[in-house]
């Protein structure tokens, strides 16, 4: 991850790993300091998301969870209201 983010001039606190994947994507992410988001569009349903919540620890589970990548639009053309996203993950880790 240092590769990557020094190879780019990227900022870990600034940067945000997507993937669908917990147990690769969003553990890379989190072993490299960045926030994550897990997307249900690919691998991990929310089916799957949900029994994983009651049995992973907090440093198992993404930051964010969306249906899909798209979920960054969304959030950006609603920054002045609470998102749907960020709703989404509270009503989840409540």
């Amino acid at each position: 991850m240092d590769i990557i983010l020094s190879s780019n001039g990227l900022d870990p606190s600034r940067t945000l790993m997507v993937g669908d994947r917990l147990d690769t994507d969003i553990q890379f992410g989190k072993n490299g300091g960045l926030k994550t988001l897990l997307v249900l569009s690919g691998v991990t349903s929310r089916e799957d998301f949900a029994k994983l919540q009651s049995t992973a620890g907090a440093e198992e589970l993404p930051d964010f969870v969306g249906d899909s990548i798209a979920c960054l639009l969304d959030e950006d053309r609603n920054r002045k209201r609470k998102s749907s996203l960020l709703n989404f993950v509270q009503s989840q880790t409540s």
